[in-house]
């Protein structure tokens, strides 16, 4: 006779098995391809990146929760970083996508180096639609750094928010000001000591917070109210008058 404890073991072990084909098997053998290729001594960056590609091809909570980490601060290189970020604009619909990415940007605020990582988390929830990232994108729209700016308010036209305007409204005006003539900290220029040119070379080429910004602004405001305005008093004006119960056109 079997003893019972056998059969309800083999009962369990069947139900925790993953029916061959599958979306969770083939998650399973996603991830099992991922590691094999992600950790092999010797990889190079673009292998790395290569595997996580491919990783986000199979859209599963399983490989979410793998994808997640490799964008946190010292989980390895930046290239990769940004590609799990990249990847995960295929995920809108896993439960979690949107709350993992705004706590993945949480994570990297402070730190220069996840800069780029940063730009890519809200590029790819403006990709998403992610209403309940509206907050995040709003904060950005104001952040000291242009270029995170910048992704942000593209990706407010996307999100297409109500709560976007004054954020992108008040950036506007700062640029208008003298304060818009800055140059922007850092516009990815290369080092200038692999191609010869000096730091003063590459400072005449940098832009201004107003050449980085500006455009993308008005392009944004313009996708969320479907207005068109010239300046930042104009859409000040505009919105004083029609904030008011005011509802996104269609």
């Amino acid at each position: 006779m079997i003893a019972w404890g056998v059969i309800v073991w083999g009962l369990v072990a069947f139900a925790q098995d993953p029916v061959p084909g599958s979306p969770e098997a083939e998650a399973d053998a996603a991830i099992a391809e991922f590691k094999q290729n992600f950790y092999r001594p010797g990889s190079t960056e673009d292998e790395l990146v290569l595997a996580v590609r491919k990783l986000g091809q199979t859209v599963h909570p399983k490989t979410l929760s793998i994808l997640v980490p490799l964008m946190m601060e010292g989980r390895g290189p930046v290239c990769t970083r940004i590609a799990a970020a990249l990847v995960l604009s295929g995920f809108g619909k896993v439960d979690g996508t949107t709350q993992a990415l705004i706590k993945a940007y949480r994570n990297t605020e402070t730190k220069q180096s996840s800069r780029p990582v940063r730009i890519q988390i809200i590029q790819t929830l403006g990709e998403l639609g992610a209403d309940d990232a509206a907050g995040l994108v709003n904060a950005a729209i104001l952040d000291r750094d242009p270029w995170i700016a910048r992704a942000a308010a593209k990706a407010a036209g996307k999100l297409r928010g109500v709560s976007s305007i004054d954020p992108l409204i008040r950036r506007l005006e700062v640029l208008e000001s003298r304060d818009g003539d800055k140059p922007a900290a850092d516009n990815g220029v290369p080092d200038p000591s692999k191609d010869g040119r000096t730091p003063g070379d590459v400072d005449r080429h940098r832009k201004s917070e107003r050449q980085v910004l500006q455009s993308p602004i008005h392009e944004a405001l313009t996708a969320i109210t479907r207005q068109r305005n010239t300046c930042a008093e104009t859409w000040a004006k505009w919105w004083a008058l029609a904030r008011k119960d005011y509802k996104v056109p269609p």
